[in-house]
């Protein structure tokens, strides 16, 4: 069983969803602390021939060491509207603008009923996922039951992962190219664990720009590719074994 491990990030890149796809079993890292300036509540797409700005979830004030689970949505913010109106240059390109526009409404609409920022972006990945025909086995790690006693296993950043797949009996675990750094790839291999690092290709595609811009939001993808050709680049990704080098 593949394993894949991940922070809940708003609306994130091709890659993510590269992760999920590839995984029997995923979960959202929601006990991580909260980063700002990270992928949590915010990501890229598109307003302009190759310029990108960014879309944001508010939310409210929280300490310095906050984790992500405890971090709220400011939905006194009508941060939907801001989010439909950077969507104008889609309009003009996009030859799949009404539906992906009417489903992302639907979805950011829907996901504001949760008070928590990992709610909401677990709930809008797994409606995209939903979409694109692509089923996920996943379960939110601060609900199962193993948090604490994983928790007290922990003395690396890289240990999560292990003692996780460890504990859902996987035999391999798939991490983005991004934080190879943080494991001890002898402890994998010490416990018959493959250590696996996916990465998608960031094929180019049309954007209506003279230059490509890779690793937007998947919502870039949705409006260019539609569902089928997003699909496609999902499953455009390489993998290299740690473990067998």
């Amino acid at each position: 069983m593949i394993t894949g491990i991940m922070q809940p990030y708003f609306a994130p890149y091709l890659g993510y969803y590269s992760l999920m796809y590839h995984s029997d079993k995923w979960i959202f890292f929601d006990t991580a602390q909260y980063l700002r300036k990270s992928w949590m509540n915010r990501n890229r797409i598109l307003v302009e021939h190759d310029k990108w700005a960014y879309i944001r979830v508010p939310i409210h004030k929280q300490s310095q060491k906050t984790s992500i689970r405890e971090i709220k949505v400011n939905n006194d913010v009508n941060w939907i509207d801001e989010f439909a109106n950077k969507l104008h240059f889609y309009r003009k390109y996009s030859e799949y603008y009404s539906e992906i526009y009417e489903f992302l409404m639907e979805t950011l609409k829907s996901s504001t009923k949760n008070e928590y920022l990992a709610e909401l972006n677990i709930e809008i990945s797994i409606d995209i996922l939903d979409y694109l025909g692509i089923s996920l086995d996943f379960e939110v790690f601060s609900k199962m039951k193993c948090f604490h006693d994983i928790e007290s296993k922990v003395t690396g950043p890289g240990d999560w992962a292990l003692e996780i797949t460890k504990f859902l009996g996987g035999n391999s675990y798939v991490n983005p190219p991004g934080g190879k750094g943080i494991f001890e790839v002898k402890n994998f291999i010490n416990n018959g664990i493959d250590l696996n690092i996916l990465e998608n290709n960031l094929s180019s595609y049309y954007q209506s720009n003279r230059n490509f811009i890779p690793g937007l939001s998947i919502i870039d993808s949705l409006f260019f590719n539609g569902k089928k050709g997003t699909f496609d680049l999902i499953k455009d990704y390489s993998l290299k074994n740690l473990t067998s080098i």
